[in-house]
């Protein structure tokens, strides 16, 4: 205390020293009076040597929990300027939260969208593309979105990043925790009833001649007062295909309508689906959405070459004429080519093998080829061959059965074939004999050459499942098929004939072991491969025993599982497999803030894990082949794959873009994935007006809350705000805690005034020099 006081006299004695040095000049009147203003003045400085007490209320729960605000401030939320526009009503519920956070211990942290993005200034609510970034910064904390739903490319789905961000996980706490940590405010425009498309349900595929059936749903925002129709229209390229009316009874907001599309032309195909507007709608955008479908024709070519009548080929041709989607032509051997019957040609009824016109000029018009118990140098030049070669690579599918005519050691070694097999023999030796005939008589056959694959038709087998790598199993997924077939297949104990394949090596990269042969003496060898030749596919068995499954008394064994089995087969090689390899989905344009377009998809399957950014991967978007070195990639798991990356063009609202991905690799020859979306259209704020049904949606995603219209502080936000605290609702005592404050006049008003003596002290000195000069 002894310093302030002090302090305080030396500081009054300096000012009575001005005073009589002043009064020398200006008179002892005025010179008492600038003293006096002086001493006023410094007043408050002189009590800052006397502090007061000062009082702190302690928090009143455990602890302070943020809570994350995100503001839409968009002009959407601000177009009725009075007190009830969605942006006054966020305002009083701000005051509203940060009253109850003082009882429950959260502090609010506030973000508007404008700071999260440039483009709200300009009239544009990018609230899909700033909201994950938003979201992320939350950490695992509570958060609440002001919205109206309104997006400037309102028909860009929510991303489904924030299905992970929105969530908060409580698996590490034994204590019952709400599921969600988010809470949507949600506003809507008054006046004007919203209606929109939900869903549309399209196969994804159809075939050519055939109907197409879909259905569409058609959802009000508000229930129906009286009875009201609304029409709905499929379109292609502007044209009508099918039109029908969504009826609704009063009190009803969903609606069902059908709409049978006759049948399309062969090819890909965008079809809209159009909700026609209501006279009081105002919200326009959400009345289409675009369905992708996939003509196919309506059978498949198919080319069999039996090398001579059995009763395995006889089986196979019976199962591929009973499928009505198969265009079947099918060649027996029955006329060597070396037979001389001594007559003219056309006195024969036997034709000669249409060699020529089928391998260089129908080959195009198959899917697969079946080369059963066949030998490729007896019947076809090595020109032919090279053309079934080709077709296999270029994508075609090959079943290879066995018998006594396949694998002879000309057909691995002075054949193209040999680039397909999957299988290199052990030894390089070649059987002696003439090549350009090979076969005349049963020459060829007397002498087997056991140094390679060899036949051995009186040798009985079972049937056991082979073993092979979960990723080569995924990618042959007709192995799972015939696994559902153990059963039958393994109590099959008649079988007879089977190549003995000790001899060679497969290739471990481009081949998945599917059945195994478990000979007499327990020892097994494989029955039967699948493999990938660049970009085909192909199943080698090695018997021709296998028409037993549709001829025994076995009675585990239905007429149905030969059907089945070869069904399987004939689904894979037609890559028309339920479990496709590669899967692209949820691919998404949208525009990026430097106005460019801006994609993205996922990729699923077997074939993801053998991803890697090379020339066997190839990427089109739009029409652009896209650089691997310009993609976005991230790997969530072991079979999918997240691709982005921006265009280096510009693109309009409402352009087809297609995404194309091909794939190559020895593991699983060739994979393709297509997918074909339209560029979303952009909207400025006073034309998207609010969407409801979007922020349900991104309730739904985010397992958030959600609260419309709301007139006050709701109770589903304040039992929200309640469960989401740290402190469980607990609130301690008022406590308050008291500290000297050394500026406590400064919290007064009448500081002003005593500061206004600072001027009054300057006219007392220099009064006298503005009497003179006037």
């Amino acid at each position: 205390m002894l310093i302030p006081v002090t302090f305080i006299s030396l500081l009054v004695f300096f000012c009575l020293f001005l005073g009589y040095q002043w009064s020398q000049y200006i008179g002892p009147v005025r010179s008492g009076l600038a003293v006096s203003c002086r001493l006023i003045w410094l007043l408050p400085f002189i009590l800052c040597f006397f502090p007061g007490t000062g009082t702190e209320e302690l928090p009143r729960s455990m602890d302070i929990q943020p809570v994350f605000v995100l503001i839409d401030d968009s002009q959407s939320m601000k177009l009725r300027a009075n007190l009830q526009s969605p942006a006054s009503k966020t305002v009083k519920m701000l005051e509203s939260l940060r009253s109850e956070c003082q009882k429950t211990g959260c502090k609010l942290k506030v973000n508007k969208l404008s700071e999260l993005s440039p483009l709200v200034r300009k009239g544009y609510t990018p609230l899909n593309e700033s909201l994950a970034d938003w979201l992320d910064k939350t950490g695992n904390e509570a958060w609440i979105l002001f919205s109206d739903g309104g997006d400037y490319q309102p028909s860009v789905p929510w991303s489904q990043e924030l299905k992970n961000l929105g969530k908060k996980d409580y698996a590490s706490k034994k204590e019952e925790k709400p599921a969600s940590r988010g809470m949507i405010v949600a506003f809507s425009q008054p006046g004007g009833e919203n209606t929109w498309l939900e869903s549309v349900d399209l196969p994804p595929f159809a075939f050519e001649g055939k109907p197409v059936f879909s259905e569409a749903l058609v959802t009000l925002e508000t229930p129906a007062s009286k009875d009201l129709r609304i029409q709905v229209q499929a379109t292609l390229d502007n044209e009508i295909l099918a039109s029908d009316n969504a009826y609704f009874a009063p009190g009803d907001t969903i609606a069902r309508v059908s709409l049978p599309v006759s049948s399309l032309p062969r090819g890909r195909h965008l079809i809209t689906y159009k909700a026609l507007a209501t006279a009081d709608e105002k919200v326009f955008w959400d009345n289409e959405i675009h369905k992708y479908i996939e003509v196919l024709p309506n059978t498949v070519g198919v080319l069999h070459l039996l090398g001579s009548p059995s009763w395995d080929g006889r089986y196979l041709r019976r199962f591929l004429k009973s499928e009505p989607k198969y265009d079947l032509i099918s060649f027996f051997i029955l006329r060597d080519p070396w037979d001389s019957q001594g007559s003219n040609e056309r006195e024969l009824s036997l034709i000669p093998f249409p060699v020529a016109r089928l391998f260089n000029e129908e080959l195009p018009n198959f899917r697969v080829i079946i080369l059963q118990n066949f030998t490729l140098l007896q019947f076809l030049m090595p020109e032919y061959q090279k053309n079934l070669v080709k077709f296999v690579k270029e994508g075609g599918g090959l079943l290879f059965l066995g018998g006594h005519r396949s694998l002879l050691d000309t057909d691995m070694n002075n054949s193209p074939l040999k680039e397909i097999l999957p299988f290199t023999s052990k030894s390089r030796a070649r059987a002696a004999g003439n090549i350009l005939f090979p076969l005349m008589g049963d020459m060829q056959r007397k002498q087997v050459n056991k140094q390679g694959p060899w036949f051995e038709k009186d040798l009985p087998f079972r049937i056991a499942m082979a073993r092979p790598e979960m990723a080569k199993r995924a990618l042959a997924n007709v192995y799972d098929d015939w696994e559902a077939l153990l059963t039958p297949l393994s109590s099959l104990d008649e079988l007879r004939g089977l190549h003995h394949m000790e001899n060679v090596v497969f290739k471990p990269d481009a081949s998945t072991p599917l059945l195994n042969a478990i000979h007499p003496d327990g020892s097994t060898s494989p029955l039967a491969i699948a493999s990938y030749p660049d970009k085909g596919r192909a199943i080698w068995l090695f018997s021709d025993s296998l028409w037993r499954l549709g001829n025994t008394s076995n009675p585990v064994i239905s007429r149905e599982v030969y059907h089945r089995f070869f069904q399987s087969a004939m689904t894979w090689l037609l890559r028309q497999d339920i479990r496709h390899p590669l899967i692209a989905s949820e691919f998404r344009l949208s525009r990026s803030r430097t106005g460019q377009a801006r994609w993205s998809a996922t990729l699923k399957g077997a074939a993801v894990p053998y991803f890697k950014a090379d020339e066997n991967w190839s990427f089109q978007v739009c029409g652009v082949v896209v650089s691997q070195k310009d993609l976005l990639i991230d790997k969530p798991g072991n079979q999918s794959l997240n691709i982005a990356g921006v265009l280096g063009v510009s693109l309009q609202g409402g352009d087809r873009c297609d995404l194309q991905i091909t794939g190559e690799h020895p593991a699983f020859g060739s994979v393709r994935a297509s997918l074909t979306t339209i560029f979303p259209k952009i909207y400025p704020d006073k034309e998207v007006g609010s969407s409801a049904q979007k922020l349900a949606r991104l309730a739904t995603l985010t397992g958030a809350g959600i609260v419309k219209n709301p007139s006050g502080l709701e109770k589903p936000i304040l039992r929200w705000m309640e469960k989401n605290n740290h402190g469980e609702g607990i609130v301690l005592p008022r406590r308050y805690k008291t500290h000297p404050d050394h500026f406590w006049i400064f919290d007064s008003i009448w500081i002003w005034l005593l500061l206004l003596f600072i001027p009054l002290e300057v006219l007392c000195r220099r009064w006298h020099l503005l009497t003179t000069r006037g």
